[in-house]
């Protein structure tokens, strides 16, 4: 079984064949709330498959889906998540406002063995009283010897309320413990918690919703209630952003997307660190990087060369 790197959580003996990026591309086009992929051997330079039409498509809940997270599990089979969720013709005032406390309240999850055939899906309820589901994650926990889930949610029994970050527990993403809140502000909504695992410990990146920018910390376990801060000009001077990604290279350095929603120019734009711990990033130069065409909030994950071929063969 391919062992996935640092990004997804364990330490590897080799190197990342490939990357699988999903990803959706907006609520302004009729089909850009469904899950499209693009696979890159570099990390850097991304080419779509299926001619840049989705790949899995949401037929339950709203039949949209956003933020999409490819996860492997520690037995090798593979997770699809995404938000339960569609936009597209929803301009009227106050839209997003009701898909906070009354929209997207379920999971999305489908199981493939090999990247290439999922299943039908399934909608998963967390929680009574979500208001909204949205940007699930997922990492293997070392600590509970199981995989967690993050999203962001709000409480629909609270005014006003508030959008927090949640995680529990799952074996199976079919039955997870109770809901807790894992990150919370004083002052800001919090939404897109990343988390990756790197230097004995975790990075974690989340964006604070009313200031429009992403921040970062790091952790030595995953149930620490506060972690050690970690100052980025990079992330100060980004503004607008949200959905970050982070994941490792084959050369080393770490790449992190973040999706920008600045004068409508929504898209990813990735920067480069040899040093998590420094937070500090530089934006690759024009021409050194492709990505697919308007790929918003997603995931990016290391694949062997096994699954690079069945991707290749199925949808190129």
């Amino acid at each position: 079984m391919f062992q996935r790197k640092v990004s997804q959580v364990t330490q590897v003996t080799q190197p990342a064949y490939g990357y699988l990026m999903s990803y959706f591309t907006g609520e302004q086009y009729q089909n850009g709330e469904q899950i499209y992929f693009a696979l890159s051997r570099d990390g850097l330079h991304f080419k779509a498959l299926h001619d840049n039409k989705p790949v899995v498509t949401n037929q339950l809940g709203t039949h949209g889906a956003r933020d999409p997270f490819l996860f492997q599990t520690q037995t090798g089979d593979y997770v699809l998540l995404a938000t339960d969720l569609r936009m597209y013709g929803h301009t009227e005032p106050g839209a997003w406002t009701r898909a906070e406390v009354d929209g997207s309240d379920q999971l999305l999850v489908w199981h493939s063995k090999d990247l290439v055939t999922w299943d039908q899906g399934k909608t998963v309820t967390l929680g009574p009283h979500f208001g909204c589901v949205w940007a699930p994650e997922a990492i293997f926990d070392p600590d509970h010897g199981d995989d967690r889930l993050f999203w962001s949610a709000t409480d629909t029994t609270e005014n006003p309320k508030r959008l927090r970050i949640y995680s529990a527990h799952t074996k199976d993403f079919q039955h997870f413990t109770t809901p807790e809140v894992y990150l919370n502000d004083a002052t800001y909504d919090v939404i897109d918690l990343n988390v990756v695992a790197a230097d004995d410990g975790f990075y974690r990146f989340w964006k604070l919703n009313q200031r429009g920018q992403v921040v970062m910390d790091r952790v030595a376990h995953l149930d620490d209630a506060a972690g050690h801060p970690i100052e980025s000009t990079y992330l100060t001077s980004m503004q607008r952003v949200e959905g970050p990604q982070v994941y490792q290279l084959p050369d080393g350095q770490w790449c992190l997307l973040l999706d920008q929603v600045n004068h409508d120019v929504r898209a990813y734009v990735p920067a480069l660190t040899d040093d998590l711990a420094s937070g500090q990033f530089t934006q690759p130069s024009a021409g050194t990087y492709q990505l697919p065409d308007r790929p918003r909030h997603g995931s990016v994950l290391p694949i062997d060369q096994a699954a690079y071929a069945r991707l290749i063969k199925r949808w190129q």
